[in-house]
């Protein structure tokens, strides 16, 4: 029963008030010439009875309206809101507003009415729940409130999400400081209303779906509109010495001032942090209260201390980064362009154990570049360590020889010797590794390039590759190999039977080719199941080469689009091939070529490049694969389109490839 259904039945409560006592008229009228008097009070003009009642109390309005059926009439009638209102602003100006969800006679009898419980008529009960909308004893809340644990055993039919519909109490009958108590008859009425909405979508009604939708939300928004107007209700409620939210203030200070004491370092803003949520009674903070905050609250304190230390000297800290970020920057300039992806990077440097010592050292002492000469002696030696652990769980996670007998006879044979467990292996042609988070790694397929179409990178071809992979992708240098990562590379067995077919097509030893070796081998291929591409109004295939086969191959086969058949260019359309590729490798706009020597000069044209390492290095006969190489794919990137097309009467149309500057292995995590 909603509060305004029931306010005119009975404004002192929830009960049926009891009827009053037949009492003689003639004895009446006879006893007390006052109530003769009084009896055509009713009857006068409104607007005097509007000044005569605006001067009374809200609680002699409230008697005045119980003497007789016809001031019960005329004080409950709508028209006489102003009054109720007006005699509580004169009489009482400090005293809470009315709030919208109910009538004023009704907001009178519950601030101003008797000290008795709404619920059992128990006598001296001053607490008014605001939030409740009734006067109620800690016996009766303890009777008849729910606490959401309690809903399932209680009302087993019950969704446990109409808990949101009700207001609720904290800290009363029994319950701790932050239990929920719900009143169980709003939480009845509630269900009764859910059911009738459920009924009309059960019954195919239309709109009735969002119907009920908009209910919760209008519900939602009403029940938080009544803890705000609760909490404006007890500031305001006439007599309190102090307002709720000073009495709360009190209280959590106290709070503050006993998690201090403790003396572990607690400060008060770390308590502050941790009590942010706590709902907090406007009462004297007890010892039994004080031993379940502590209990409840003592790990938040503890994190937010902790994170305060941690935080307080982070300039500090970030300026001694800064420094080893300058030194690394040296140390891997020095490195070959081959190994750039192999070493770590500037956040797994700073974790080693020599260089985290200079950084958490005392923060009131100046750091400079000598303090971390000790540790740049051993990093030398911690990067092999870090090196031999990333390589040891990745052949860790090269699978059993068992589980290549799900590729099918047609992947696998005796002449195809299972990958052995050994570090060697990882630079085979056959180790090919697929990302296994694309979301956040930059060879995934989520990170979209225009100028790259559908070919995707999240393939790797062996160590290195792999290498660039995990290094962007996780932690591992502060992980123990051992433990599961929540995104990772995992071995291809696709992908190791797709290369181990093409190394086996042009005659190799798919046991001992490796990545380098096959990439010198200026194979050609076409995929036969894709349609041929419009170009200038001629048909073409794209020719492809080893690596962007295996990419495309396996990125077609994770779309569900099923295996594809392939097919290698004869020997005439491949030399064609070569002649176009030869030509493609003086072309200025190809910035493909880096320096074998240094790191600092890569991803360049060809004619640049070679002025480099004559200028840069003083050799004048330089030589393809010792002092530069052409690098065509490289970690971090997504794969390159296709250089060549081909059309059916050997027709040649080459675009050209460019690369973003490469990043910096030491420098693309900042720290």
């Amino acid at each position: 029963m909603s509060l305004q259904t029931t306010e005119h039945a009975n404004i002192s409560g929830t009960q049926a008030a009891p009827k009053r006592q037949k009492v003689d008229a003639r004895i009446a009228t006879s006893s007390s010439k006052s109530l003769k008097s009084l009896s055509g009070l009713p009857n006068l003009p409104f607007d005097i009875l509007f000044e005569i009642f605006s001067n009374i109390a809200p609680k002699d309005l409230l008697h005045l309206s119980r003497t007789t059926k016809a001031f019960r009439q005329l004080l409950l009638d709508c028209r006489s809101t102003t009054v109720w209102k007006a005699a509580r602003q004169r009489t009482f100006p400090g005293a809470p507003e009315c709030p919208e969800d109910v009538s004023e006679p009704f907001w009178a009898n519950l601030v101003f009415g008797d000290a008795v419980c709404g619920n059992c008529g128990a006598k001296n009960i001053r607490r008014v729940f605001f939030e409740l909308r009734r006067r109620l004893c800690a016996s009766c809340i303890k009777k008849h409130s729910v606490k959401p644990n309690q809903l399932k055993s209680r009302f087993p039919d019950y969704d446990e999400g109409i808990l949101q519909l009700v207001p609720y109490v904290t800290g009363v009958g029994g319950g701790g400081a932050n239990v929920k108590q719900y009143w169980m008859a709003d939480v009845v009425e509630m269900a009764e209303k859910m059911a009738k909405l459920q009924e009309a979508i059960d019954e195919g009604s239309p709109d009735s779906a969002q119907t009920i939708e908009d209910f919760k939300s209008e519900q939602i928004a009403r029940v938080e509109a009544r803890f705000e107007d609760a909490a404006r209700c007890y500031d305001g409620m006439h007599g309190r010495g102090e307002t709720l939210q000073e009495m709360k203030e009190a209280r959590l200070k106290e709070i503050c001032s006993r998690f201090v004491a403790l003396g572990l370092g607690y400060e008060e803003s770390d308590v502050r942090l941790a009590c942010r949520d706590l709902k907090l009674l406007a009462a004297p903070l007890t010892d039994r209260a004080w031993k379940a905050i502590k209990k409840e609250r003592e790990s938040m304190v503890r994190f937010h201390r902790e994170w305060r230390v941690e935080h307080q000297y982070q300039d500090v800290r970030r300026a001694r980064r800064k420094i080893i970020e300058k030194l690394y920057n040296r140390y891997y300039f020095d490195i070959k362009p081959l190994d750039i992806f192999t070493v770590p990077e500037l956040r797994q440097v700073c974790g080693f154990p020599e260089f985290l010592e200079v950084v958490n050292s005392d923060h009131t002492r100046e750091v400079a570049p000598k303090d971390f000469a000790a540790a740049m002696k051993k990093l030398p030696d911690r990067i092999t360590g870090w090196q031999k652990k990333m390589e040891t769980y990745l052949v860790d996670r090269i699978p059993q020889a068992w589980e290549y007998t799900r590729l099918g006879p047609e992947c696998w044979d005796a002449t195809a010797p299972t990958m052995k467990h050994e570090v060697s292996s990882l630079e085979l042609a056959t180790y090919i590794t697929t990302c296994d988070y694309h979301e956040h790694c930059p060879n995934g397929k989520f990170t979209p390039r225009k100028d790259r179409g559908d070919w995707c990178g999240d393939v790797a071809f062996g160590r290195r590759e792999t290498f660039g992979h995990l290094m962007h992708d996780s932690d591992l240098g502060h992980l123990p190999p051992q433990e599961p990562l929540w995104y990772d590379v995992k071995f291809s067995m696709e992908g190791y039977a797709l290369a181990t077919r093409l190394v086996k097509s042009l005659g190799l030893d798919p046991s001992i080719i490796t990545v380098l070796q096959m990439d010198r081998q200026k194979a050609w291929f076409t995929c036969a199941t894709c349609d041929p591409e419009e170009i200038e109004g001629t048909s073409y295939r794209a020719v492809i080469d080893w690596r962007l086969f295996v990419n495309h191959y396996l990125d077609e086969n994770e779309k569900g689009n099923g295996e594809h058949r392939w097919c290698r260019l004869d020997e005439a359309m491949s030399e064609l091939i070569r002649k176009a590729d030869d030509e493609a490798r003086d072309d200025p706009q190809h910035t493909i070529w880096c320096c074998g020597h240094c790191s600092s000069f890569l991803f360049k044209p060809k004619d640049i490049m070679l002025k480099h390492v004559r200028l840069g290095h003083g050799i004048a006969e330089s030589m393809e694969e010792r002092d530069y190489f052409r690098e065509v794919v490289r970690p971090g990137a997504l794969a390159p389109k296709p250089l060549h097309y081909i059309s059916r009467d050997g027709k040649i149309h080459s675009t050209h490839i460019t690369f973003d500057p490469p990043v910096s292995s030491a420098t693309r995590v900042k720290v």
